[in-house]
């Protein structure tokens, strides 16, 4: 059986009219890599097909934005830490030397 993929906006993306190209503004082509395959994107298609693909690719990079966070914070406290343990050393020796 064949399958045959239409515009739910009832529309074509792209056709020819006499010496005119009538293109839907939300014909996009969009390069890079597909994020589940890692395959290179050199396509063109309704902008509105690329939503899932983009919002894994915006999923990971959050993910990767979250653990560099979470590292970021973890050194922070521990030289926070490690500032507050000298500085109550050097209020003892003060203290001790009045």
């Amino acid at each position: 059986m064949e399958v045959v993929l239409t515009c739910p906006l009832g529309s074509d993306c792209e056709k020819a009219v006499g010496q005119v190209i009538h293109r839907c503004r939300w014909y996009i082509t969009l390069e890079g890599q597909d994020p589940q395959s890692g395959d290179k994107i050199n396509d063109s298609r309704c902008a509105m097909e690329y939503i899932p693909v983009l919002q894994i690719e915006s999923s990971g990079v959050m993910t990767g934005v979250r653990d560099i966070m979470q590292k970021t914070r973890s050194e922070t406290m521990v030289n926070q830490l490690s500032a507050i343990e000298k500085i109550g050393a050097n209020d003892a020796k003060i203290s001790s030397n009045s």
